[in-house]
């Protein structure tokens, strides 16, 4: 059974992301890793902290530019990281269609999302990806794209199956996967 995903780009769809992205300082020959920080409910958003470290480092170490994407629903964590972090980001939350989200994805050097429908989506039109799961299986839920990919998961005791307590107080699946993990996954597809 052929579980493969793959998407097509609309040219203008590519023409469209170049232009905004030019026009938020990216040039088209400029590398970037884009940072999606949303997640379908809040137990599968990584910690907000950790993205601020995560941009950070990205952008120090590796010496490149991070774009967040994103919802419009998700444009207040993204001002929110960038600010606390202090170092320049480009925020489009909110600012793309969906075809410019999947151009945007394919541009990026790496993509990094937790277990949520941007990280599925840009794993389709061949993106590499840096998956975060936490509460769901990623043998179950892990993208089917034809990008590479690294993929974190930490089992923790209540995590053995896909776990779906909304009331969960601690998200510590989510915690349990560390800055340097995701940094090292970035890395190796960088």
């Amino acid at each position: 059974l052929d579980r493969v995903c793959e998407l097509r780009l609309k040219l203008e769809d590519l023409q469209s992301i170049d232009d905004k992205l030019l026009k938020l300082g990216i040039k088209d020959s400029e590398d970037f890793i884009v940072i999606n920080v949303g997640g379908n409910w809040d137990l599968k958003r990584w910690p907000d902290a950790n993205f601020v470290q995560l941009s950070q480092r990205i952008i120090q170490e590796l010496k490149v530019k991070v774009v967040f994407s994103g919802a419009t629903s998700d444009r207040v964590h993204c001002e929110q990281i960038v600010h606390a972090a202090q170092v320049p980001s480009v925020i489009m939350a909110g600012e793309t269609t969906l075809g410019e989200s999947l151009s945007l994805y394919k541009r990026a050097k790496v993509v990094v999302s937790a277990d949520t429908g941007p990280l599925h989506l840009a794993h389709s039109v061949g993106a590499d990806v840096v998956g975060i799961f936490g509460p769901t299986r990623p043998e179950i839920t892990g993208p089917r794209g034809v990008g590479r990919s690294q993929i974190l998961f930490k089992e923790i005791n209540c995590n053995k199956a896909p776990c779906y307590h909304l009331a969960c107080q601690n998200n510590l699946c989510m915690q349990a996967v560390s800055v340097k993990d995701v940094f090292e996954a970035v890395k190796k597809l960088f």
